[in-house]
């Protein structure tokens, strides 16, 4: 940017992490405030310091502006790429997570977390089928809720949480959570060891 005779501040990582409300399966607390995280409104910290400065350059140059930052960007994306083996380390975690996935250990721990969760009133094949699941749901109540307008997230979170529905959907899906987080707490646990014993024997 600067030898296009821009300047540019790297933005701050909390304006690209959603710093309150980040889905945490490890967490009790989280489950009991935010459930699955499904209908949890994302918080970022704002950044608006290249914002401010790109409006204090002429129509001409803040179009400039605009596509070197869009260039730029692929060209560190790329560059990353190269650098630090993001695809190799991609492709080493999905053989590993199939590895683990695929181990007597973690199948055992599966089944038990099916029982677990049969317990507590979810019949589920796993907690991703429980999620995907409530998801659907809480996609159709978005659709309704917005209808065919076209709304900004903090309007669509206003009219959301107002809608009787939608309310009582949070409250259901905080349920589900902290009724099947024991269950996904010993699954979890069984997973990271495994992981780890694989990530040493698969290269």
């Amino acid at each position: 940017m600067t030898g296009a005779g821009f300047s540019y501040t790297a933005k701050n990582p909390h304006s690209l992490v959603d710093t309150d409300d980040n889905t945490d399966f490890a967490s009790a607390s989280y489950a009991r405030t935010h459930g699955f995280g499904i209908s949890a409104w994302p918080a970022f910290t704002p950044d608006r310091t290249n914002a401010q400065y790109a409006s204090s350059l002429s129509t001409a140059d803040q179009k400039k502006f605009g596509d070197t930052l869009s260039s730029c960007s692929e060209h560190a994306e790329e560059q990353s790429r190269q650098e630090f083996g993001v695809e190799f380390a991609n492709s080493r975690f999905d053989r590993i997570d199939g590895s683990v996935r695929s181990s007597a250990a973690y199948k055992q721990a599966a089944g038990e977390w099916r029982t677990c969760a049969g317990r507590a009133g979810y019949v589920s094949q796993d907690r991703t089928s429980l999620i995907a699941a409530l998801h659907s749901r809480y996609d159709t109540l978005i659709t309704r809720i917005t209808g065919a307008a076209e709304l900004t997230p903090a309007q669509t979170e206003q009219r959301a949480q107002s809608d009787p529905l939608y309310r009582g959907f949070q409250q259901e899906e905080i349920r589900a959570a902290v009724a099947t987080f024991p269950c996904s707490q010993k699954l979890d646990a069984t997973y990271r060891d495994a992981f780890r014993t694989a990530m040493k024997n698969i290269p």
